[in-house]
């Protein structure tokens, strides 16, 4: 695993890497326990969390959130997550606009919320891949697959 860049933007230290393996290569987020800002409301080790948000997403048959694994890096111990080319235009309103025919997906992300009582879901957190239009996927954040109690974008939006 080699890193890339610091991705911009993210609360927690989080670096885009190019990951090889014999003949296959990819690219992929890496989220190192040591660059995690401490949360209040959370016990160290939200790098866990997204390795658990994708097990589950796993388990329920859902395939929403991208293989995520954990592995050592530069700065030890993180989750390494593949990297999604999103269709960066797109999010979860535009696509509950456009896509009628990606709503049973948007349910299926919202159930998936509801197990993994995710507390931080917004719209831009909902990516359209480039390579094949009509699959989706969750930004899976630190805080995202966590045990609490928390009212839901589905909720809010109210449309399921």
């Amino acid at each position: 695993m080699e890193l890339v860049s610091r991705m911009p933007y993210s609360s927690n230290a989080t670096f885009l890497v190019n990951i090889t393996n014999g003949d296959l290569q990819c690219q992929g987020i890496y989220k190192p326990l040591k660059g995690e800002r401490p949360l209040w409301d959370f016990e160290p080790g939200l790098h866990k969390r997204e390795v658990a948000a994708y097990e589950l997403s796993e388990a329920m048959a859902l395939d929403i959130v991208p293989p995520t694994v954990l592995r050592d890096g530069q700065f030890g111990e993180g989750s390494v997550q593949f990297f999604v080319n999103a269709v960066q235009d797109e999010h979860y309103f535009s696509i509950y606009e456009n896509r009628p025919e990606l709503h049973d997906r948007l349910r299926a992300m919202c159930a998936f919320d509801i197990v993994a009582n995710n507390t931080d879901r917004k719209g831009g957190h909902c990516l359209l891949d480039t390579q094949q239009l009509e699959r989706q996927f969750l930004l899976v954040q630190a805080a995202q697959a966590c045990i609490r109690r928390a009212l839901r974008l589905a909720i809010l939006d109210g449309r399921w």
